[in-house]
């Protein structure tokens, strides 16, 4: 994980370098392997960095090798090694082993939104064109990596946190009382919006454009990649194969997404809740390494909600190096305090709890971590969504009183025991 941040207009000078750095600072969390800052008389970018490729030379802001283009970049684009390769093919030499280099070097070969096609990974990137001058802020197609961004006066502020924006002395935002309401329906502030007006979440699977030519700023915003395309064009290519066939096909790509994303010149280890997904992921992660890999699990002092003993089971079975904290509720209240700092604005979901938690348990072992996020959206969720409309069907006939009842019986249940005893069922 790094950070990135910036703003125009921004002069080259003593002064707008020192806003550069307390932006960047306020990152230090995200990237506390180094930091840098770039400007010129049109745009300042400020980066924070957690190294993962070429520990040496990856630094942040970079140039191309043509002076053109300038990053600073969030993320990991897992094949740009195989992209690499494909441009080397092209006649380009190059001067580091980082992705951020090839991410550079292919804006440049086949242009900005072209390249982005080739890339998978997760990644927030500001890309400024120097010959354009045009700025460019990207997200990756899922929204993995976070990017806010809006105008305070006259000023273009951006960066991975809020934090980091509040740290120009043009921020004036105020709380958006639309935002509000959303938080409340929700519990959590959707995107495009953020807690404070004026200040956007860049959309997952977009891009905006700040032309600055002549003088004036144009802002141009596109979607170049749509998960609803994708499903829709699926239908005219429909998988005609059989149930083994696609056994076969999705070890096969899972078996390669979790190679790419195993790669890294750091230490890597994977969060282990002894669940389908994650336990898939360090099965797959364990059959392509010699050495046993680091595993990490938080557990309870709560049996209802404790899978501790159930990961000990996976990862010995497995053979992984297992590492297991279990915390009580005094400990998870003492994390509370801490949430608004990390969230920056309200965030309603309990698993932020557990989620930094297990970090900070990682982080003493391994720079990265591999998790099982995504599964259940992937795979359908667990089983009592499929469960869900099926007792609600037959229950929406019986009196209230009855399914009052019947709904304090079902809340009584606690999450682990509802879906163990529904999978057996099913």
């Amino acid at each position: 994980m790094c950070g990135i941040s910036g703003f125009f207009p921004c002069a080259n000078n003593d002064y707008n370098l020192s806003i550069l750095k307390s932006m960047s600072d306020s990152l230090t969390h995200r990237g506390p392997d180094g930091d840098g800052v770039w400007c010129d008389n049109n745009i300042g970018l400020s980066h924070r960095r957690l190294s993962i490729f070429d520990l040496i030379l990856g630094e942040q802001p970079m140039l191309s090798r043509s002076k053109r283009f300038v990053i600073s970049y969030n993320g990991e684009v897992y094949n740009f090694k195989e992209i690499r390769k494909d441009l080397v093919k092209c006649g380009l030499n190059f001067r580091t082993d980082s992705d951020t280099e090839v991410i550079l070097e292919a804006f440049e070969y086949w242009g900005l939104e072209k390249a982005l096609t080739f890339f998978h990974g997760m990644f927030a990137i500001a890309v400024w064109d120097s010959q354009e001058k045009i700025l460019t802020l990207v997200r990756d197609r899922m929204g993995e990596k976070p990017l806010y961004y809006g105008w305070q006066g006259e000023v273009l502020i951006f960066g991975s946190e809020l934090k980091s924006l509040k740290c120009h002395p043009n921020w004036s935002a105020k709380i958006d009382r639309n935002a509000l309401s959303q938080l409340l329906k929700y519990n959590y502030i959707p995107t495009p919006l953020t807690i404070f007006s004026g200040i956007n979440k860049l959309e997952p699977g977009h891009l905006v454009h700040f032309d600055l030519k002549n003088g004036k700023c144009k802002q141009l915003k596109k979607c170049w990649w749509s998960y609803q395309s994708t499903i829709e064009s699926t239908k005219n290519n429909a998988y005609l194969g059989s149930m083994n066939d696609a056994t076969e096909d999705l070890n096969f790509i899972l078996q390669e997404v979790i190679n790419e994303q195993s790669k890294a010149d750091v230490s890597v280890g994977a969060f282990l809740s002894g669940g389908v997904d994650s336990s898939l992921i360090v099965a797959l992660m364990q059959s392509q390494s010699n050495l046993p890999i680091n595993t990490f699990t938080i557990g309870y002092d709560n049996k209802d909600y404790d899978e501790s003993s159930q990961a000990r089971i996976i990862s010995k079975y497995l053979g992984t190096n297992h590492t297991d904290l279990i915390v009580t509720s005094n400990d998870a209240l003492r994390i509370i305090p801490n949430l608004g700092y990390v969230f920056d604005e309200p965030f309603a979901d309990a698993s932020q709890i557990p989620t930094l938690l297990i970090s900070s348990l990682a982080k003493s072992n391994v720079k990265v971590s591999l998790s099982g996020d995504g599964g259940d959206e992937v795979f359908g969720g667990y089983n009592r969504y499929y469960w869900g409309p099926f007792i609600y069907k037959y229950m929406r006939f019986a009196p209230l009183n009855i399914r009052k009842i019947f709904s304090y019986i079902l809340n009584a249940i606690s999450p682990t025991r509802w879906d163990s005893c529904f999978s057996m069922v099913s």
